[in-house]
């Protein structure tokens, strides 16, 4: 066996004894079950489901509609906010089926693309388009020089209201450090541990095979508490 090959099983095994170890050392800070369910307990006064309180718009600002390039909207939307400039994403409910169970998504209601709000039209073209990820504003075509779509903010604000917007609030049933079994897919019956609690009902956690710890995403069908 070559020395390059045995480096790299090597540095395979400790890599795995460091993520066995943060497994363990996470278990651990998640505290008894009392406290986790004091902890879900929490999240459930938070609001009770995926949805918070409605989303505000400032009516002040004029808003546009602007895409994002392929894989870079949450980048793009990171970046707008770390400026101050403020992002709506309309999104719609849509019921799918996994394995023959049904369960509840939340989609971008237009692809690729996210209102922003701007003070002046300054910004627009100084901030909006000048962020790494954003692609072109959208004009309106009823007008001879194509200038962008603009939106009032009571015009905005009225939209968000109608399709029931909201701010996005960790999903009630699950908090971080909560001891979980996977319920659907190759790693079915195998036990995991809440690692965070991400927006859209999604969850990351960690699953443990064969001792080891392994990352995993997956929505709040496809787990249920352990025990």
């Amino acid at each position: 066996m070559s020395r390059t090959a045995k480096s790299k099983k090597q540095r395979l095994r400790e890599k795995r004894r460091r993520q066995s170890a943060k497994f363990a050392a996470r278990a651990q800070q998640a505290g008894s079950a009392p406290e986790r369910a004091e902890k879900r307990r929490k999240v459930a006064q938070g609001g009770g489901s995926a949805r918070g309180e409605p989303l505000r718009v400032d009516e002040g600002r004029t808003w546009h509609l602007v895409t994002t390039a392929p894989c870079q909207m949450a980048p793009a939307l990171d970046r707008l906010r770390e400026q101050g400039i403020p992002t709506v994403v309309p999104r719609v409910e849509a019921v799918g089926h996994r394995e023959g169970r049904p369960y509840t998504r939340r989609l971008a209601m237009f692809h690729r693309a996210v209102f922003v709000g701007v003070a002046e039209e300054g910004e627009l073209r100084d901030k909006v388009l000048a962020t790494r990820g954003v692609g072109r504003v959208l004009r309106n075509p009823a007008r001879e020089d194509m200038a962008p779509m603009t939106i009032g903010g009571g015009e905005m604000a009225a939209f968000v209201a109608r399709i029931g917007l909201t701010e996005e609030r960790a999903p009630a049933g699950f908090a971080e450090g909560d001891e979980v079994v996977i319920a659907t897919g190759p790693f079915a019956s195998f036990p995991a541990l809440v690692e965070e609690v991400l927006p859209h009902g999604r969850l990351k956690v960690a699953v443990r095979i064969f001792g080891r710890a392994t990352p995993l995403e997956c929505g709040l069908a496809d787990v249920r508490p352990a025990g």
